[in-house]
């Protein structure tokens, strides 16, 4: 898997699977050194054509609050980062040493 086709602090959603037996190269220390992240989406059943627009719908419309769920906090707002999760403004804090490039 080639981590330089997205920035540091990105994520590749990786849905679906590869045949079974298979075994991806993956370099994880790139991802480490680079703060990357690969996100492994398990669908079932689901039928992806349908379900993602659906899933999409769904964010935008507010029905799955996403923005609620994490939000990123510098370093310096450490306590801010705390104070969201303690009053459930957001379920995961997440705290960057430095800012991101996008």
């Amino acid at each position: 898997m080639q981590y330089s086709i997205f920035p540091s602090f990105g994520v590749h959603g990786q849905v679906g699977s590869l045949s079974f037996g298979s075994t991806p190269r993956i370099d994880l220390t790139a991802g480490q050194v680079l703060q990357k992240t690969l996100v492994c989406i398990i669908e079932g059943d689901a039928n992806p054509p349908a379900f993602i627009p659906k899933l999409v719908n769904w964010v935008t419309d507010g029905t799955i609050p996403l923005a609620r769920f994490s939000k990123q906090y510098t370093l310096r707002d450490f306590q801010l980062a705390i104070d969201a999760m303690l009053d459930g403004s957001v379920s995961y804090a997440t705290l960057l040493s430095v800012r991101p490039n996008y």
